[in-house]
């Protein structure tokens, strides 16, 4: 129980510190990983200042069930599937999701290569 609580511990503190660099960068592909998360919490409340420059984030609950989105073409498909993998296991309901976008880059995982 310890190591479990440990773990949700640094998760939430690498998501918060994600989501701060995230802003603070504002590329495309943040802002679309930040409508990701909300599609797949029930809940959450996202909120970003006119200038970009302030985020404001209050988890929901992770709900899963069937989803699509239309991941930025700036990154792979990769980028938004690890941390899909890392929250998939704790969502109320199984998630199902489709994600259309670049399939193969030069910075993230692929998913068309075999390994």
């Amino acid at each position: 129980a310890m190591q479990q609580q440990h773990f949700m511990s640094k998760c939430i503190e690498l998501l918060r510190n994600f989501i701060i660099l995230s802003v603070l960068s504002s590329l495309d592909f943040e802002a679309s990983f930040i409508r990701l998360i909300d599609k797949v919490t029930n809940g959450s409340r996202i909120e970003i200042n006119q200038t970009g420059t302030t985020l404001y984030y209050q988890p929901g609950l992770l709900y899963g069930g069937s989803l699509e989105h239309d991941c930025s073409p700036s990154r792979g498909i990769g980028y938004y599937l690890e941390s899909l993998l890392c929250l998939a296991p704790f969502m109320k309901h199984p998630l199902k999701i489709v994600l259309r976008g670049v399939t193969n880059d030069q910075v993230d995982p692929s998913v068309s290569n075999k390994v």
